[in-house]
């Protein structure tokens, strides 16, 4: 495999692979009406069980716009736009790109980075905040550097659309979350003490913008052990006839690791 060539095929790969890892493939069931925006903005960080809520939006009949979904649709760049100035600049064209290709929600890193710029956009959108007990967050999110590592490294370091990412990726984690997770090499030590103070920093401060900036009546703090019941409930919609959808996202990420090597 070569070029573009190869380039697609592991799209492919992505696509029915390590996406349907996260979403757990199957037909969608749609309860809802489709709208021309976004509808659900979840401002749960990355590794706060975004991969099972994004599977929940799934079967309840949204399309949810997940990190994969970056590479995917190779939206890195307009994405380093919005990285590089803060979301001061570009958020209108990152949400007019998802809203073109079909998105009504998002969860996951890089939308929950910037949630409260796109809630400017979509004032009326109900938002989700995921949440993780700490420590537990703390050990899954350090799991992010080794796989984007791994791009640095052929073939990967070969496709254009991956260097894209892989790049975007490592801004991303330099420059929003202060250089906590990777801006050089294979990533950090994850038993380094201001490492995970880092991380631990932007997490309270992420949480405390998003309550700040959100009303009571628009947000629900979640997590996927609650089940259906206050999910189905904040979106006004009936709870599906079967068991809520729990994805083991570290699962998944050791099994891309050990594909990617």
């Amino acid at each position: 495999l070569s070029g573009c060539h190869g380039e697609n095929f592991i799209l492919k790969l992505v696509r029915r692979g390590i996406t349907a890892s996260i979403t757990g493939g199957g037909p969608q069931k749609s309860h809802k009406k489709r709208s021309q925006g976004l509808e659900v903005i979840s401002a749960g960080l990355a590794r706060t069980g975004s991969a099972s809520l994004q599977k929940a939006l799934d079967i309840l009949g949204y399309t949810p716009y997940h990190n994969a979904e970056v590479l995917v649709n190779d939206h890195s760049e307009l994405w380093d736009r919005v990285v590089n100035t803060g979301g001061k600049d570009g958020i209108k064209d990152v949400a007019s790109a998802m809203v073109a290709a079909g998105y009504d929600a998002t969860t996951d890193s890089p939308s929950a980075d910037f949630s409260m710029e796109l809630l400017k956009l979509y004032p009326n959108a109900k938002v989700i905040l995921s949440t993780r007990p700490e420590d537990r967050w703390l050990v899954s999110v350090l799991q992010i550097s080794p796989i984007v590592g791994v791009t640095m490294l052929p073939p990967w370091s070969y496709m254009p659309r991956f260097v894209r990412f892989r790049e975007f990726i490592r801004n991303l984690h330099c420059q929003q979350w202060q250089g906590c997770l990777m801006c050089d090499g294979f990533g950090v030590d994850i038993n380094d003490h201001e490492t995970n103070n880092k991380c631990l920093d932007y997490l309270h401060s992420h949480i405390e913008k998003v309550k700040k900036h959100v009303r009571p009546k628009q947000l629900l703090e979640f997590h996927p052990s609650q089940g259906w019941e206050p999910l189905c409930k904040f979106l006004d919609l009936p709870i599906p006839d079967e068991p809520f959808p729990h994805i083991n996202g570290g699962l998944s990420f050791e099994i891309a690791r050990y594909v990617m090597w």
